[in-house]
């Protein structure tokens, strides 16, 4: 008798846990990166729970408004009336730094105008393509473990935040009027230039 009540309540642990393993993370599942979710205005996502391995198109128009949790991308596209963005990396709406690149994570902005701040952890990050920066200071590296690879196409209107990271600059760099490297780190430029500009 107690061996059988042994192995249900052992039967009845392993379902419990395995839901809770299962409910741990919210999924969604896109057929190819064009597979859009779309947030229009009025519009509110909740998440309770994180979403995992974001593949797709997450498109949050002027008045859209995604809350709660944190969406984890796995090359999907992360796009609002402004810009459009390939991702590898986590989206966090309620962050001060909305984006961020955990190690071995990209970003590619095409051009337009990027509404989210960016912090980036670990090694083996890269932020490319063509963005303006709607915030001053708009990257920014978490510590002396952090390095970014850069290889942004035009003028930098952001501060770069380097506190004790390093960028790596894959092609020139070229900063706006009043927008350079804040803070102590190492850049390096790799047979690339690094241009300021001066009034």
């Amino acid at each position: 008798m107690k061996r059988n009540q042994f192995f249900s309540n052992f039967f009845y642990f392993a379902v419990i846990l395995s839901f809770v393993l299962n409910n741990a993370y919210a999924s969604l599942r896109f057929s190819n990166q064009a597979s859009k979710f779309s947030l229009e205005n009025g519009a509110t996502f909740g998440l309770q729970k994180p979403i995992q391995s974001w593949t797709g198109t997450l498109d949050i128009q002027n008045g859209g408004n995604l809350s709660g949790s944190y969406v984890n991308f796995n090359n999907g596209y992360l796009n609002n009336q402004t810009s459009k963005s390939e991702l590898t990396g986590t989206y966090n709406p309620v962050a001060a730094q909305q984006v961020q690149l955990n190690g071995n994570q990209a970003l590619s902005v095409d051009k337009g105008t990027f509404l989210n701040s960016i912090n980036v952890f670990g090694a083996g990050n890269k932020i490319q393509g063509t963005p303006q920066f709607s915030n001053a200071n708009a990257i920014r590296l978490e510590n002396n473990n952090t390095n970014v690879t850069l290889a942004l196409q035009n003028i930098v209107n952001s501060n770069i935040i380097l506190r004790g990271g390093s960028v790596i600059l894959a092609n020139d760099l070229n900063f706006a009027d009043d927008r350079t490297f804040t803070g102590s780190g190492t850049v390096f430029l790799k047979r690339t230039a690094y241009h300021l500009e001066v009034n």
